[in-house]
C-alpha cells in the first residue's frame, strides 16, 4: 500500500492539508491524518491531489472521427475511450 504525503486534496466543499492519501493499486483505501507504518510513501511536496477530469468534448479516438459520421467510427471511439480511458489520435 502506498500514500500520498504532502498534498492539498480537493474535496466537494473543501480543500483538506495535513491528511494522507492511502490506496493500493488502483483504489483508494481511505483519507486519514495517521501514516500507517507499512504505507510506502510518496511525497506530493505540497502541491495540489484532485480526482481525474473527464474531457466530455472529444471529436475521435484511435483514428475514428466523429466527422465521418458512420456508426462504424463511433463506435471505434466508444470502444477506444473504455479500452484506454482516454482520447488519442
Amino acid at each position: 500500500m502506498k500514500a500520498i504525503v504532502n498534498a492539498k486534496i480537493i474535496m466537494d466543499k473543501e480543500v483538506l492539508t495535513g491528511y494522507n492519501l492511502l490506496f493500493s493499486k488502483n483504489k483508494i483505501i481511505r483519507i486519514t491524518k495517521e501514516l500507517p507504518i507499512w504505507a510506502e510513501p510518496i511525497d506530493a511536496k505540497g502541491l495540489y491531489l484532485s480526482a481525474g477530469f473527464i474531457d466530455i468534448h472529444i471529436h475521435g479516438s484511435n483514428g475514428f472521427d466523429v466527422m465521418d459520421a458512420t456508426s462504424e467510427a463511433l463506435e471505434g471511439i466508444a470502444k477506444s475511450i473504455v479500452k484506454q480511458g482516454r482520447h488519442h489520435f
